[in-house]
């Protein structure tokens, strides 16, 4: 937009410019016979050398916005190439989740074999983008709202950590609703075993093993999706 704003008064001063040499142009035809016009002709030189000078400066900028556009179709063609980078497939995850007041705590830990591994770390900032995306979007069709994302990478367990709070999950003090952890899971919180302040899922999901671990402050009670405390 400010590049646009530049060339529109540019282009508004050549028109300025050559009004005023047409309107000097147009004097010096009408001026009386024998009068001296040397000072009219060199205000017209200096004009003609201005519009040179912005007409220079105008090629310039749309030089300059030919190139920038360029390096954005080449920026938005590597981004498709990118996209088809795979990951291939995770051999364990490990979700924690723990409850404090209105927020919960999300990790989510997932190991690779080590040629996986290894290709992850070389599209790394492709697979942080992936990652944060992916499971933003799951969290907002249930209403839920990600804030803090971040990915971290773990070079000796070959693991990859997205770690993030969750806001919206709180239906009432201190009572949570996990639909948006249960709702594409073919269990609920009764596979869980429970303890007296966490609940815990151990098995495998799509054929990978997975164990879920849901921390509260206090002694906890629930039922399918959700959990409140006790007493």
């Amino acid at each position: 937009m400010k590049e646009r704003d530049s060339l529109s008064k540019k282009a508004l001063a050549v028109g300025l410019v050559i009004g005023l040499i047409i309107g000097l142009g147009m004097g010096y035809g009408v001026a009386p016979k024998g009068a001296d016009t040397t000072e009219l002709e060199q205000q017209i030189s200096d004009l003609e050398g201005q519009v040179n000078t912005l007409q220079g400066q105008t090629n310039e900028k749309d030089n300059q916005i030919i190139n920038l556009q360029s390096q954005i179709l080449e920026l938005h063609s590597q981004i498709e190439e990118l996209s088809k980078v795979e990951f291939g497939k995770v051999t364990k995850n490990v979700i924690e989740v723990r409850a404090e007041g209105e927020i919960l705590h999300y990790l989510n830990q997932s190991f690779w074999s080590e040629d996986d591994f290894s290709e992850i770390l070389k599209a790394k900032y492709r697979f942080k983008f992936e990652e944060i995306k992916s499971f933003n979007n799951s969290l907002r069709k249930y209403g839920q709202v990600m804030v803090n994302p971040k990915v971290e990478f773990d070079e000796e367990n070959k693991s990859t950590t997205l770690i993030c709070d969750i806001k919206g999950a709180m239906y009432s003090t201190n009572s949570y609703d996990f639909h948006w952890l249960l709702a594409n899971l073919p269990f609920d919180l009764y596979a869980f075993k429970q303890s007296e302040k966490e609940l815990i899922y151990q098995g495998e999901i799509n054929s990978t093993p997975t164990t879920i671990k849901l921390i509260f402050p206090y002694t906890l009670a629930h039922c399918h999706e959700h959990v409140w405390p006790s007493t």
